[in-house]
């Protein structure tokens, strides 16, 4: 909190946070100006970002880099008229709404409400101004209208292609079910957007997105410390640990199978759709070796799901503790890095998954 003072009085003095938000801000500004394809290149990134931020001057903004696809700088486009702290709060706290909204249906108590306030992955997304309120609510939204207003459905998962690593698993459920609807309209859904934004953007952005994947996954596998300590992705963490990049892929390719294997047999054989869900939501965190901390907001649903399964249905052995350790995740995967070097993200990623799966299996559901 002492840090945001202090960008508090940096932005009166024209000094920007160096938090990501000033990346989506400068997205938007790029896009309205036709210069988005350049700002796929960091060094250019780096350009805009110098004369901003006393931080980036000093080298930190050589990790911030432009990687999504056009179709999200393009939803960024209204904030390029705004100043950088109307544009902050109109951005986070209309995802914040979203993500709060979604939720809603399943916070049947007080204590859960409350909860979901506190949790840590709530808090870090907000400070740094990611996106992972938008992704998480288009998740949650996906699924909370799946069985419901099958084209409110297509419509959330094709938005959540904006964040493409993140919806790999939700096509294949959608293949196990056949909800060959909702695939259909996704895909119009993103496709969509996507020609849109390359209509208004240039065919040129295409390539220049595609290139700038590579950077990130170079990124990825030989960031050091200063990068993997943020990823709490099971290749960072083995990366850190010293793995070579060969290993680390193959550990990482083995947990993402298991995951997507895990997940498939569970929306086969359950038909409790709040276990599904929590399956889904945790086994989506596992596939892709570029994750965030601030990805784990995510885990709110998940965590939400399977208390309601345990208030319902009664606990099994190691469910609350692990629901615990889980919901201090996103804390521990910051603190933690700062005095050991070690990344413990995935173990808790894990954990909530065996439990999610072990109660599909549970016949009280």
């Amino acid at each position: 909190m002492w840090k945001w003072w202090q960008y508090a009085d940096g932005i009166r003095h024209g000094n920007l946070p160096d938090i990501d938000f000033t990346v989506f801000w400068l997205a938007s500004k790029a896009t309205a100006s036709g210069h988005i394809v350049m700002l796929y290149d960091p060094r250019y990134l780096y350009q805009l970002l110098h004369p901003l931020s006393s931080s980036i001057r000093d080298g930190y903004g050589w990790f911030y880099g432009w990687f999504y696809p056009p179709s999200f700088s393009l939803l960024l486009l209204p904030l390029a008229v705004l100043p950088w702290l109307p544009a902050y709060f109109l951005f986070v706290g209309g995802t914040l709404w979203a993500y709060i909204h979604t939720l809603k249906p399943w916070l049947t108590s007080p204590r859960m409400v409350w909860g979901l306030l506190a949790f840590p992955g709530l808090w870090f997304n907000l400070l740094t101004g990611q996106n992972a309120f938008l992704t998480a609510s288009l998740a949650g939204l996906t699924l909370y209208w799946m069985d419901r207003r099958w084209k409110l459905s297509a419509l959330f998962l094709g938005l959540l292609f904006i964040k493409p690593h993140l919806v790999i698993l939700f096509p294949l459920v959608f293949l196990i079910t056949g909800k060959w609807r909702i695939l259909g309209g996704a895909a119009l859904v993103a496709g969509g957007v996507l020609g849109l934004a390359v209509l208004g953007e240039g065919v040129e952005v295409l390539p220049a997105w595609l290139h700038s994947l590579g950077v990130a996954k170079s990124w990825a596998e030989s960031g050091g410390s200063s990068y993997w300590k943020s990823m709490p992705s099971v290749f960072s963490s083995l990366r850190w640990l010293g793995l070579s990049i060969p290993l680390a892929y193959l550990f990482h390719g083995l947990v993402a199978l298991t995951a997507a294997l895990a997940t498939a047999w569970v929306w086969r054989t359950c038909q409790n759709a709040e276990v599904r869900a929590a399956v889904l939501t945790s086994a989506s965190l596992l596939i892709s070796p570029y994750l965030f901390y601030y990805d784990l907001a995510w885990l709110a649903l998940p965590l939400i799901l399977l208390t309601r399964q345990g208030l319902k249905h009664g606990w099994r052995s190691w469910e609350r503790e692990i629901l615990l350790g889980t919901w201090l995740c996103p804390l521990l995967c910051k603190a933690l890095p700062v005095i050991f070097p070690l990344q413990i993200g995935p173990l808790f990623t894990i954990a909530l998954l065996w439990i999610s799966v072990r109660r599909a299996r549970w016949r009280g559901v």
